[in-house]
């Protein structure tokens, strides 16, 4: 016959045991979830970095655009200007040139 005593204590200590490594195994997870947890709010602030970067991306090429769009229609402007001086400037040389003739001869 075995001791029933003797069984009893020996499935105590095997409990304490399991319990123990038990205990271990969480407090081990527990460090995990918790480096975890913070790399995860890592993630989240670069994610909202991310996204004020695009929004200020965003912002910059639509102030790139438009200034694009300012220098095209001053270009325009320029030339239209520049073809409109250009026919009287070309006038007042050919006055000059014929002044300066009529003064040699």
């Amino acid at each position: 016959m075995t001791n029933p005593k003797g069984s009893a204590t020996e499935l105590l200590r095997k409990l304490k045991y399991d319990t123990d490594a038990a205990i271990k195994s969480l407090q081990s997870f527990t460090t995990t979830l918790e480096e975890l947890r913070s790399r995860v709010e890592e993630v989240e602030a670069l994610e909202t970095r991310a996204a004020a970067a695009k929004r200020q991306f965003d912002d910059a090429t639509q102030r790139y655009t438009a200034t694009e769009a300012g220098l095209e229609q001053t270009k325009a402007e320029y030339e239209r200007l520049l073809a409109e001086v250009s026919v009287p400037a070309t006038k007042l040389t050919e006055i000059r040139t014929m002044l300066r003739d009529i003064k040699t001869n």
